[in-house]
């Protein structure tokens, strides 16, 4: 909605926060990201409107403020398996009715758009575009899944790219 509060969580250098604020005046947009060179780029852009803040936090062990959509874009990788799922669950527990998290992730094949994904992902992190502190962790659908399934959310799958193993999943609450 045009009055929403979204918090994008791993907002690199704010474009998506960007996009979506600069759509409606009256939506509040959050971003959270560790990189601190990516939330000073993204913090002093020319056109930031008072809507659009972004915060320098690392997501493991976030608590989240509450909101009515979350935005999770290729970030869950940088999580250990454990610290995923918390995040999740920790959305959840302060997603807003009828609320939403969209999560954008490359997610574990064994197929050659799961490698061009893997390989793009390393070069990321080698280049020093991303920082990871560790091994990336992508997770499974059936992983994803399982705990939308914890949280009692419905799952849609809505976006599937051609060349990698990207995809966009929707998780909402279940209604009444």
């Amino acid at each position: 909605p045009a009055d929403a509060h979204v918090v994008d969580l791993g907002s690199g250098h704010g474009m998506v926060s960007y996009l979506l604020g600069w759509s409606a005046s009256e939506r509040t947009i959050q971003g959270f990201e560790r990189d601190a060179e990516k939330v000073a780029i993204a913090n002093n852009a020319y056109s930031r409107g008072k809507n659009i803040s972004f915060t320098i936090a690392d997501l493991e062990g976030l608590v989240p403020p509450k909101a009515d959509a979350y935005i999770l874009k290729d970030v869950l990788h940088y999580l250990p398996p454990a610290e995923q799922r918390e995040l999740i669950l920790a959305c959840n527990r302060n997603l807003l009715p009828k609320g939403a998290i969209f999560v954008r992730d490359g997610f574990a094949a064994n197929d050659d758009r799961h490698d061009r994904t893997k390989r793009t992902e390393r070069y990321s992190v080698g280049l020093g575009f991303n920082q990871a502190k560790g091994e990336l962790h992508f997770m499974t659908k059936i992983g994803i899944m399982a705990i939308a399934q914890e949280a009692g959310l419905n799952v849609e799958w809505a976006s599937k790219e051609m060349r990698t193993s990207n995809e966009l999943v929707i998780l909402t609450k279940n209604e009444g």
